[in-house]
């Protein structure tokens, strides 16, 4: 949010890329190990299942782990799950 004035502008703009707190991955048999070392033990992790209309072997995407400095990891209750994701990170404190 940012404010200018006494102008309220709209929207939330995040830096993606590597190594930041927005990005997307594709899983591979129902799961993806995303390096990114921007995460901490604090982070909360959104996903948010991209895969428009393909719904065959789609099943409800999870951050199953995370470890701080390294990465977390996606999967899909479908072992067959080949979707492909957007993730949004938040840190708290």
């Amino acid at each position: 949010l940012q404010v200018n004035g006494s102008t309220l502008t709209t929207g939330i703009h995040i830096t993606s890329g590597s190594n930041t707190k927005t990005g997307s991955g594709t899983l591979v048999g129902g799961t993806l190990a995303v390096a990114n070392t921007s995460i901490t033990a604090s982070s909360m992790i959104f996903v948010q299942d991209t895969s428009s209309g393909a719904l065959t072997n789609v099943g409800s995407l999870v951050v199953s782990s995370k470890t701080a400095g390294v990465g977390f990891t996606v999967k899909s209750t479908n072992i067959l799950d080949i979707s492909t994701f957007d993730y949004f990170v938040v840190e708290t404190s």
